[in-house]
């Protein structure tokens, strides 16, 4: 654009700085202007020889009929502040509305309010910019507000002129607000806080940083509320600036996974406890019964006994689950009970001091049988003992059929979750997710079919180190988590 495109109303203006093109338009038109233009030009020399690049500033001269100037009418709203409160209320409105990390807008709005000739702001010049409004804040309260309220109430303000031509351009009390370098100070700022905050609008404009951990945490098959809470956490945690550091954020993020795992302790042996293994049919729940009674038993190995383990079946029903629990107890020189008739407590208190640990095996049922569900439950009420139910659940489900496991098995108060079939899934996720959201500890790990190698107590670093893509840094993991789990 040639000085020749400008309209009557716009005039420009050169200086090597910014800061130099503003106090020239200052000392013409006082605080009058409004600056609608920028950008670098080379200028001088012979034949391009030699020339400078000067900033060069496109302005309108702020009068009666153009004061209103639309921009405004859009930052306020439909009309102009025309006190100083007004002005203040509207300032810090607009400043808190463009620095919010929730502040979304349409479009056709960025395009109004964006600014492309300033760079994204920093953080630290946002911190500048709210120390200067409680700065005014504090100068408003020691010095009383003199100009006039509207273009009513006093006589037009008189503006300092070095040209002949400019003695028209004067303008009502009412527009210092809008016309005054800190006015102009502000517009600039908000319009570089928008441009910098472009990336919060949508998911496509995200930091690039925040776009590769939720494409990770997606691979993993973490649910969309996981995904997002840990998304939200990160932007709130961490400025523009900070996410630059990638292996930082992502050390963070997987840190922030391996606290939202609970782990639940063993019980101690001396209080005799019963464990019951509730969940559907397929989860390994017979299997897990004999690993835990390895586990327990011999807890260095199969050369010596420790602990004296029962192990209980009430399934009746699936053809050879009594034969298999029993040829794991001959394996390991543990008695195994089939209970059909009697009352589970009176076996378990005919056992006297005899069992340090008594582990109940059950029937499996679909999560969608609520009538053999609520029988099986009537049949596992125990007199005078407080069973530790576990329910047991593979890896290798959806989120949403964890989630319908764990509501319709609900109805047998479980603490903790037994998580099988580790050989049989790639992802662990689904499981973290579903368990963080309904504040559930995990207790066991089945990882294989051995028996009873292929077990172990839960433990955080062994969830981390099943992640994918992330990169964990599994030493710092053990100094982390190394006392969460693993008894």
């Amino acid at each position: 654009m040639t000085d020749a495109d400008l309209n009557n109303s716009e005039r420009v203006v050169y200086a090597d700085t910014f800061e130099e093109c503003v106090k020239k338009i200052r000392s013409l038109h006082g605080s009058n202007y409004m600056i609608k233009d920028k950008r670098y030009e080379k200028r001088g020399g012979i034949l391009g020889i030699g020339a400078r690049q000067q900033v060069r500033i496109k302005y309108v001269v702020l009068t009666k009929e153009n004061s209103d100037f639309s921009g405004l009418r859009y930052a306020y709203g439909n009309s102009v502040p025309k006190t100083e409160a007004d002005f203040v209320r509207e300032k810090e409105k607009m400043v808190a509305m463009l620095t919010s990390p929730q502040r979304t807008m349409s479009p056709d709005v960025n395009d109004q309010m964006v600014d492309p000739l300033f760079v994204s702001i920093e953080n630290s010049e946002r911190n500048e910019m709210e120390k200067k409004l409680a700065a005014e804040r504090k100068e408003r309260e020691s010095v009383p507000f003199t100009a006039s309220s509207s273009a009513d109430s006093g006589p037009e303000t008189e503006v300092a002129e070095n040209s002949e031509t400019e003695k028209d351009n004067v303008v009502p009390a009412d527009s210092n607000f809008t016309s005054s370098p800190e006015f102009q100070d502000l517009l600039e700022q908000v319009r570089s806080i928008q441009h910098g905050m472009q990336y919060l609008k949508t998911p496509d404009s995200e930091h690039p940083t925040i776009q590769k951990i939720r494409t990770k945490l997606e691979h993993n098959e973490f649910s969309p509320d996981y995904t997002r809470k840990i998304i939200d956490r990160l932007k709130r945690k961490y400025s523009i600036e900070g996410l630059e550091n990638y292996d930082m954020i992502e050390r963070v993020v997987v840190d922030w996974i391996g606290e939202s795992i609970q782990i639940f302790p063993i019980p101690e042996k001396k209080r005799r406890p019963v464990f019951v293994f509730v969940g559907p049919t397929g989860v390994g729940k017979t299997t897990t019964v004999a690993k835990l009674a390895a586990h327990l038993a011999y807890p260095r190995g199969v050369d010596k006994k420790e602990a004296e383990v029962k192990m209980i079946t009430i399934d009746n029903f699936r053809i050879g689950a009594y034969k298999q629990l029993e040829t794991y107890g001959e394996i390991m020189s543990l008695s195994v009970d089939l209970v059909e008739d009697c009352s589970i407590s009176n076996r378990i208190m005919s056992y006297g001091n005899d069992a340090d640990y008594v582990l109940v095996d059950t029937i499996g049922h679909s999560p969608r049988d609520s009538n053999n569900i609520s029988n099986m439950r009537r049949r596992l009420e125990m007199e005078g003992i407080e069973p530790v139910v576990y329910l047991t659940m593979t890896v290798d489900k959806k989120a949403s059929d964890m989630r319908q496991i764990m509501e319709q098995f609900r109805v047998f108060g479980y603490k903790a979750v037994v998580a099988t079939k580790f050989d049989e899934s790639g992802c662990v996720g689904n499981l973290i997710s579903v368990l963080a959201e309904q504040d559930m500890p995990l207790s066991f790990f089945a990882t294989g079919q051995k028996v009873p190698k292929d077990f172990q107590a839960a433990n955080v670093e062994y969830l981390l180190s099943k992640l994918i893509e992330f990169d964990v840094n599994m030493t710092h993991i053990q100094e982390v988590f190394g006392k969460k789990g693993d008894k």
